[in-house]
């Protein structure tokens, strides 16, 4: 068995144990999520109640009042995005490697589509998880991040099938260069959105986060970029054109031999980062403190 499908193996059933210790751990924490909008009241029917501030409006059905209103509409539960989290990365990262192809196309061509179809979900479970616990409750928010958390994955998955070894034409790492850069705006679109709202929220609180919010924020940052940079490697490895930049040669001796290393690395980082941020989560969900009545 060839090294990158024995990590693929053992991080699989890893991930199959984290379920099963969500389970068994982590207790089920609810997210009420909400959405704002403007509401128009007829200034008459408003008035009597003026607490609130709106917009006086005049049209030609008459005076209207148009005003802010947040009203909550959905519900999300951190607990069963974990164990979904884990549980489908399982499902992938074992059933991936009985799919037609798939050692001669890590070790021939360097390309793992696969691999990016199982993280357009992942990531993008992981992402809504840390929205929820920094305090980010906006359906369009949320829903913004998460398109833009599978562009990213779509992107890297292009760019890594425009270097696809058997393809000789340069042209097609013109294209590949390009769709990787687009997956880092798109990604740090995503996470930046985040860090400015912990930032915010930091500033205008009496009291600072948690440290396991800090914990969760900043190192998924490090590991999601970590995710970008191994790809960037992935691709300059198979470009000469790195080399000459940097004055070392980026043609390569043995690409089979790069290609097992690249997708082991992917494996392995992947299952570090979703056993960091799982258990982050299962323990905000065993802390979560009733809702308190004032």
């Amino acid at each position: 068995m060839c090294s990158f499908q024995t990590a693929n193996t053992i991080a699989a059933f890893l991930h199959l144990a984290n379920t099963v210790a969500t389970f068994i751990v982590a207790d089920h924490a609810d997210y009420e999520l909400t959405q704002t909008y403007a509401s128009w009241e007829s200034v008459d029917e408003f008035c009597p109640n003026n607490e609130t501030i709106a917009w006086n409006f005049t049209g030609s059905n008459g005076t209207f009042a148009v005003y802010d209103v947040e009203k909550t509409t959905y519900s999300l539960s951190l607990f069963w995005l974990i164990a979904w989290f884990h549980g489908l990365s399982f499902v992938f990262q074992f059933g991936g490697s009985f799919l037609p192809n798939y050692i001669s196309d890590i070790e021939q061509r360097g390309v793992n589509t696969f691999r990016m179809v199982e993280y357009s979900i992942s990531a993008t479970l992981m992402l809504v998880c840390i929205a929820l616990v920094s305090g980010i409750r906006s359906v369009y928010f949320i829903s913004g991040m998460s398109v833009l958390c599978f562009a990213t994955q779509a992107f890297g998955a292009f760019a890594e099938l425009m270097f696809d070894d058997l393809l000789t034409d340069p042209y097609f790492k013109k294209i590949g260069w390009a769709a990787h850069a687009c997956g880092w705006i798109t990604m740090g679109s995503s996470y930046g959105m985040i860090i400015a709202h912990f930032f915010f929220t930091q500033a205008n609180s009496p009291v600072n986060a948690p440290d396991f919010v800090v914990a969760i924020i900043w190192s998924i940052a490090v590991l999601f970029n970590i995710f970008g940079f191994t790809q960037l490697t992935q691709l300059c490895l198979k470009d000469p054109c790195c080399g000459s930049f940097s004055g070392y040669s980026a043609m390569r001796d043995n690409p089979k031999r790069d290609n097992i290393t690249v997708e082991t690395f992917y494996i392995v980082n992947s299952f570090v980062s979703k056993t960091i941020l799982g258990w982050l989560i299962i323990a905000n969900t065993t802390m979560s403190p009733d809702k308190i009545k004032c």
